[in-house]
């Protein structure tokens, strides 16, 4: 059986093309070399909370998210859900007026 080391780096890969991220933009998010993104990713490299925490952070995720086994990925889009996550933190006027142009576009 696998051990958490062994899962944690394509688990970031996993969250970070959900995030619709690359290497380059989850690195210069999280102030890590896009080059530790990489080891980490490939397994070379295992992160420490403080790296974890700060991948979470410019995810928008929970730092839970990388033990998290079996969630179903959502049904949206890539660009549709790079938006969302983008939204998590404004205030509700902006979310809503997102919400009115993406319904928009999905009808």
């Amino acid at each position: 059986m696998a051990g958490i080391e062994d899962k944690i780096g394509p688990r970031i890969r996993q969250l970070r093309r959900r995030a619709n991220l690359s290497q380059a933009e989850l690195a210069k998010a999280s102030r890590l070399a896009v080059e530790t993104i990489s080891r980490y990713e490939r397994g070379a490299l295992t992160p420490g909370l403080s790296s974890l925490e700060a991948m979470a952070k410019a995810m928008r995720i929970p730092l839970t998210s990388f033990f998290a086994e079996g969630q179903k990925k959502p049904d949206l889009p890539p660009d549709i859900l790079k938006i969302v996550n983008r939204l998590k933190d404004e205030e509700a006027s902006t979310i809503r007026r997102a919400y009115r142009v993406i319904a928009a576009m999905l009808s």
